[in-house]
């Protein structure tokens, strides 16, 4: 193993792109929180973050294996998904789960972001 190979483990190129984002979107909750003033807004980050929560909501909706089960009416109150699985498939459950802990842990960071950057905000609002 030498330097290039080193790199190329290490080049941006080569950490997908979902994993990016939640580096990038880490790293920018992290920095909004540390920061005494209001950040740039990071408009793409954003967007592709928010697209993914939109697409993993609707793959969850989409799923094969709950239709006709009351899980698609609590997946539609974005309900933990572990305690509705009883009768599903254990493969498919495990998938499920995991879907679910990745968008609960997507939700959670944009969350905690906005909050971040709602709490510079609050103080400067003047109140009647």
């Amino acid at each position: 193993m030498d330097i290039d190979d080193i790199l190329a483990e290490v080049d941006g190129d080569a950490v997908p792109l979902d994993t990016r984002d939640l580096q990038e979107l880490s790293r920018a909750w992290v920095t909004e929180r540390s920061a005494p003033e209001i950040l740039p807004w990071p408009a793409g980050l954003m967007n592709r973050v928010l697209k993914r929560i939109g697409q993993q909501v609707g793959f969850l909706l989409q799923c094969p294996c709950i239709q006709g089960t009351s899980l698609l009416k609590g997946l539609r109150k974005i309900e933990l998904v572990e305690e509705q699985t009883g009768n599903v498939d254990p493969k498919a459950n495990f998938r499920l789960i995991i879907i679910q802990t990745e968008l609960e842990r997507f939700k959670f960071l944009v969350r905690s972001y906005l909050r971040a950057r709602i709490a510079k905000v609050t103080p400067t609002i003047h109140f009647p």
